[in-house]
C-alpha cells in the first residue's frame, strides 16, 4: 500500500478536441477534485473542463490522499499526448515536497525539490558552485565577462526552474 498525502495538479494549453473523451476519463479515474475535500471531479465535455479551469485558465485538480502525491496515470496520459502541467506534491515520512513541470516538446518533465507551499528550494551548493564561477570573471574582457555572466543567469534559472515557460490556459481545439 503506497503512502498517501496531498498532491496537486494544474493542466493548460491547447487539448485536442478528438482528447476531451480521454482526458476526461483520465481525471475521472484519478480520483482528483477541483477542491481538497470535495467531491471527485467527473466532467464528460470539453466545456466542463473549460469551465472548470475559468477562474485561474489552468484547471486546477487536487487530492488530499493522492498516492505518494501524485497522478501518475494523469500524468502519464498528459505526456503521452503532449498536454502541459505542473504539479506539487506534498512532502511527507521519507517522501520530500516537490515541484514537477512538464510542458509539450519536452522528453521528461523537470523535477524540482520544493517546500510544502510550493517554493522551489536550491542546494546552496549549487548555487556556490555558479558564485565561484562569476568570482573569476575577468571583466577586461568585455564581450567574454558578458557571455560568461548570461551563462551564470541561465543555470540560476534552471536550478529554479524558470527555464520552463508559464503554463498556457487551458484551451479545447479542433
Amino acid at each position: 500500500m503506497a503512502d498517501r498525502f496531498p498532491g496537486h495538479i494544474s493542466i493548460g494549453g491547447a487539448v485536442p478536441r478528438k482528447l476531451v473523451r480521454k482526458l476526461c476519463k483520465a481525471i475521472k479515474d484519478s480520483g482528483a477534485s477541483l477542491d481538497y475535500g470535495e467531491a471527485p471531479f467527473e466532467p464528460e465535455t470539453a466545456d466542463a473542463l473549460v469551465e472548470a479551469a475559468k477562474t485561474s485558465g489552468t484547471l486546477e485538480l487536487c487530492d488530499d490522499e493522492a498516492r505518494c502525491g501524485q497522478f501518475e496515470e494523469l500524468e502519464a496520459f498528459l505526456r503521452k499526448h503532449g498536454i502541459g502541467y505542473d504539479r506539487h506534491s506534498d512532502g511527507k515520512y521519507e517522501f520530500n515536497a516537490e515541484r514537477v513541470m512538464y510542458r509539450p516538446g519536452m522528453k521528461e518533465p523537470k523535477v524540482l525539490p520544493a517546500n510544502n507551499g510550493d517554493d522551489v528550494l536550491v542546494r546552496a551548493d549549487d548555487v556556490l558552485e555558479i558564485v565561484k564561477e562569476l568570482e573569476v570573471i575577468n571583466p577586461v574582457c568585455h564581450v567574454q565577462a558578458m557571455n560568461e555572466l548570461r551563462a551564470a543567469a541561465l543555470k540560476l534559472r534552471e536550478l529554479c526552474g524558470a527555464d520552463v515557460p508559464a503554463l498556457e490556459p487551458l484551451q479545447c481545439q479542433d
